[in-house]
């Protein structure tokens, strides 16, 4: 294996570095095991390179792994299918439209937002009226219900 010294051109084909899945560090061809992290690299799929993650503020790459942009400091919140950045409390990840997952009010557990109840304290996911227990839409001022306020 040809030795490549940091500074000078990356090589292509065979020789391309290994992307790390675990840490995104990128290897020397033909490593076994990731320089950064010690995981293990496996198969070819990790000389794919992933799409770049872009800030939801400023629109910056952001390195995978990063929980601050280094542009602008926004803090970094990934989606859990394609790592891209999303605003604080998006419902819908703005690259693959998958559903973010949310903070349960009471434990504050990562959970879906598909589930009905915490699968680790078993609050209610969605918010219900305090006076008569029907289901409140998002942002609802007033049950839809009875008329109290949430």
């Amino acid at each position: 294996m040809p030795n490549i010294q940091p500074g000078t051109a990356q090589a292509t084909g065979a020789q391309q570095g290994i992307i790390c899945p675990k840490c995104h560090h990128t290897n020397a061809a033909g490593m076994r095991f990731c320089a950064g992290c010690g995981g293990q690299l496996s198969s070819a799929s990790n000389t794919v390179k992933q799409p770049d993650i872009t800030c939801d503020k400023c629109k910056s790459i952001i390195p995978r792994g990063a929980k601050f942009c280094p542009s602008c400091a926004d803090p970094v919140n990934s989606c859990p299918e394609c790592g891209e950045d999303n605003p604080v409390g998006a419902k819908q990840c703005r690259r693959c439209d998958k559903a973010m997952p949310i903070n349960c009010s009471n434990c504050k557990a990562v959970i879906s937002t598909a589930i009905k109840f915490c699968p680790d304290c078993g609050n209610p996911t969605a918010k219900t009226c305090v006076k008569c227990g029907t289901a409140l839409p998002d942002g609802a001022k007033f049950c839809v219900n009875c008329g109290t306020a949430p």
